[in-house]
C-alpha cells in the first residue's frame, strides 16, 4: 500500500498540487516507518526523496535538504549492506545529484561541487563495469553537464567547456548508435546549447553561432516529428532565443529581433493551450522583456514600452499567484527597474522614480530574506546604484548622496569571490565608484583601494589612475 501512496504522491506533484501530494506521502511515511525489511527501507529512502522534491517545489530548501539528507543515508546504508548491487549505487548517485542540485539553489556551489563530483565517481565506476549500457552511459553524460553547469557558476570556463564536451562525445555515441531516439537527440541539442553558451562567455561569438545552429536544427526536425509536442517547442523557443541573444553580441539587431518574434509566438502558443501554467507564463515573459530591450535598443521606444508593459503584467499576476516565490518577485524588480530607465528615457521623471522605488522596495524585502544569496546582495547594489544615478541626472544633491550612503553600506560586507553571481555585483560596484569618482565625490581610502582593486579586473587600469590623478584638485565634498 505504501508503494501506492508514494505513487500518488508523484502523481499530484506533477499535477501541481503539493498539498494533496503530502497527504499521500505522509500516509506512506507512516506505514514505511513501522516496517524493517530491507524492502521497506528502499521504499522508505523514495518516499524521502519524493517529500525532499515536494518542498523543493515549495520553495522550502531547508526542509528539502532534510529529506533527501535522510534518503542518502538509507542509500548509503542499504550499498554499504551489497556492494556489489549496481542499484544500490545508482541509488546512492541519485542522492548525491539531488543534494548538488539543492545546494545550487542555495547558493552554496563548493557543497554543491562536492556532492557532484561523488555522484561522478559512482557513474563513471558504473559505466566502466557496464560499457554497452546506454542508461549508464546517459547518466554520466548528466554528471558531466552537471560539473560543466558549476564551472560555469564558479566562473571556470575551461573546466566547464572539458565537461561539456565529455557530455557532448557520450550523447553522440548514444545518438549513432540509436539514430532515431528522439532522447538521444534532444539530449544532444542541449549539449549543443551549452556549448554556444560557453562560447559566448568566452566571447567566441562565431564558435557560439555554430552550435547553436547545431541545436536549432535538430530542434527544429523534432518539433516537425511531434507537432503536438509542447517540450519540443518549448526546446524550439529556447532555440530562437539563444540566436536572439547572440546577435544582439553580434550587433545585428534586425536578425534579433527576427528570432526573438519566433521564440514570442511559440511561446503564446504554449500559453495558450495551458493559460494557467506558470512555466509557459514566465518563458512569455521573457520574451516581452527581450523584446522591449530589443526596441530600446533600435531606438523605437513606443515599442519598447508596450512589450515592457506587458512583461510587468505578467510579472504582476505571478507574484500575485505566490507572494512567497523569490523568483517571481526577483522577476518582478526587474520589470519595474526596466521600465523606469524606460520612462527616463520618455522625459517622465515621475513615473520612473515611482518604478525604480518599487524596484528597491523588493530588492530589500529579497535581501532581507536571504542574506546570504549573492544575486540578491547584487540585485539590492545594483538597486542603490540606480537610485543615486536618477538623482543625479536631476540634481537631487541631497536624495543622491543618501542612496551612495546606502550603496556603500550594501558592497562594504560583501567578500570578493569567483563565484558568477557575486563577480556581477562586484561588476556592478565597480561602475558606481567610477561614477561616485568622476563625479567628484571624496572617496575614503578604503574605497579608493578598493576601486584600484577592481579597475584592474574589469577594466583599463590607466583609466582609474588618471581619475584618481584628475580628481584629486577637483572633488566637492558632499
Amino acid at each position: 500500500m505504501s508503494a501506492v501512496y508514494n505513487k500518488l504522491g508523484n502523481i499530484y506533484v506533477s499535477l501541481g498540487d503539493p498539498n494533496r501530494a503530502l497527504v499521500y506521502y505522509e500516509k506512506a511515511l507512516k506505514i514505511l516507518r513501522e516496517s524493517d525489511s530491507v524492502e521497506y527501507v528502499s521504499d522508505l529512502s523514495v518516499c524521502y526523496i519524493g517529500l525532499g522534491d515536494l518542498y523543493v517545489s515549495l520553495d522550502d530548501l531547508n526542509r528539502a535538504r532534510e529529506y533527501h539528507e535522510k534518503a542518502l543515508k538509507i542509500s548509503e546504508k542499504l550499498q554499504q549492506g551489497a556492494p556489489d548491487s549496481t542499484e544500490y549505487a545508482r541509488g546512492v548517485s541519485l542522492s548525491y545529484n539531488r543534494l548538488s542540485d539543492l545546494y545550487v539553489r542555495l547558493d552554496d556551489p563548493n557543497r554543491a561541487l562536492e556532492y557532484c563530483e561523488k555522484a561522478l565517481k559512482i557513474s563513471e565506476k558504473l559505466r566502466l563495469d557496464a560499457l554497452d549500457s546506454a542508461e549508464y552511459a546517459r547518466d554520466l553524460s548528466v554528471r558531466y553537464e552537471k560539473l560543466s553547469d558549476l564551472y560555469v557558476g564558479l566562473v571556470d570556463p575551461n573546466r566547464a567547456l572539458e565537461y561539456c564536451e565529455k557530455a557532448l562525445k557520450i550523447r553522440e555515441e548514444l545518438l549513432r548508435r540509436i539514430p532515431d531516439s528522439a532522447e538521444y537527440a534532444r539530449n544532444l541539442s542541449v549539449s549543443y546549447i551549452k556549448l554556444g553558451d560557453l562560447y559566448v562567455s568566452l566571447d567566441d561569438l562565431d564558435r557560439a553561432l555554430e552550435y547553436y545552429e547545431k541545436a536549432l536544427k535538430i530542434s527544429e526536425k523534432l518539433r516537425l516529428g511531434a507537432p503536438d509536442s509542447a517540450e519540443y517547442a518549448r526546446d524550439l523557443s529556447v532555440g530562437y532565443e539563444k540566436l536572439s541573444d547572440l546577435y544582439v553580441g553580434l550587433v545585428d539587431p534586425n536578425r534579433a529581433l527576427e528570432y526573438c518574434e519566433k521564440a514570442l509566438e511559440i511561446r503564446k502558443e504554449l500559453l495558450r493551450s495551458v493559460p494557467g501554467s506558470a512555466e509557459y507564463a514566465k518563458m512569455l515573459f521573457v520574451s516581452y522583456s527581450r523584446l522591449g530591450d530589443l526596441y530600446v535598443s533600435l531606438d523605437d521606444l513606443d515599442r519598447a514600452l508596450e512589450y515592457h508593459e506587458k512583461a510587468l503584467k505578467i510579472s504582476e499576476e505571478l507574484r500575485q499567484r505566490d507572494l512567497n516565490s523569490a523568483e517571481y518577485a526577483s522577476n518582478l524588480s526587474v520589470s519595474y527597474i526596466k521600465l523606469g530607465g524606460l520612462y527616463v528615457s520618455l522625459d517622465d521623471l515621475d513615473r520612473a522614480l515611482e518604478h525604480c522605488e518599487k524596484a528597491l522596495k523588493i530588492d530589500e524585502e529579497l535581501r532581507q530574506r536571504y542574506p546570504d544569496s549573492a544575486k540578491y546582495a547584487s540585485d539590492l547594489v545594483f538597486s542603490f546604484y540606480t537610485m543615486a544615478m536618477f538623482h543625479k541626472e536631476n540634481g537631487a544633491d541631497e536624495q543622491e548622496q543618501g542612496y551612495w550612503k546606502r550603496f556603500l553600506t550594501a558592497i562594504s560586507p560583501q567578500k570578493k569571490s569567483s563565484h558568477a553571481k557575486e563577480k556581477e555585483c562586484w561588476k556592478r560596484c565597480h561602475y558606481a565608484l567610477l561614477d561616485m569618482m568622476s563625479s567628484g565625490m571624496s572617496l575614503d581610502p578604503p574605497l579608493v583601494g578598493l576601486l584600484q582593486d577592481l579597475s584592474g579586473k574589469f577594466s583599463d587600469k590607466a583609466y582609474f589612475n588618471r581619475l584618481l590623478r584628475n580628481g584629486s584638485s577637483s572633488r566637492r565634498k558632499r
